[in-house]
């Protein structure tokens, strides 16, 4: 009985795992000059009406020549971004945001190892023209911002 469900569920993960598709992903920060610029490594699987994201390292990095003392790192989330009609970009979905909640200081760099965001893509044709950005939410001095880093076109 027992080598009988062992095989069941061996044959039940090979099956999971022929519909799952699994893409290394990597976001590099932009603009250098941002307050707060953001590198990761890690895993999109795609997986019935969801794409989840798995960051491996993820750093946080406070522009060292940044004007302000203390910025405040709000959030962080991943969204699904699009080419819309006349070249404009959009963001066809986004994960739920992160909690951060942390004050960081000019040079500072803070990793997040692990983090795990989903998003939902039920109803969306195809990912081939998508891409994932890294977006980050900060407060300084008052004012909210975000800032992203992007990742490699096509997720299918």
């Amino acid at each position: 009985m027992t080598r009988k469900l062992s095989a069941a569920f061996l044959l039940s993960l090979m099956i999971s795992s022929v519909f799952a598709q699994t893409k290394d992903i990597e976001f590099s920060a932009g603009d250098q000059q941002w307050a707060v610029n953001q590198t990761a490594i890690g895993t999109a699987t795609k997986k019935g009406p969801f794409l989840s994201i798995v960051l491996d390292k993820y750093t946080m990095r406070v522009n060292k020549d940044y004007k302000f003392p203390q910025i405040k790192v709000i959030s962080y989330k991943i969204g699904l971004a699009e080419r819309l009609p006349g070249n404009q970009l959009g963001v066809a979905r986004w994960s739920a945001p992160v909690p951060v909640g942390v004050v960081m200081t000019p040079g500072q760099t803070r990793l997040i190892e692990n983090a795990k965001l989903v998003i939902p893509i039920d109803g969306l044709p195809s990912l081939k023209e998508n891409w994932l950005i890294l977006s980050v939410d900060t407060e300084i001095n008052g004012s909210v911002g975000s800032n992203n880093s992007q990742g490699a076109l096509g997720l299918d």
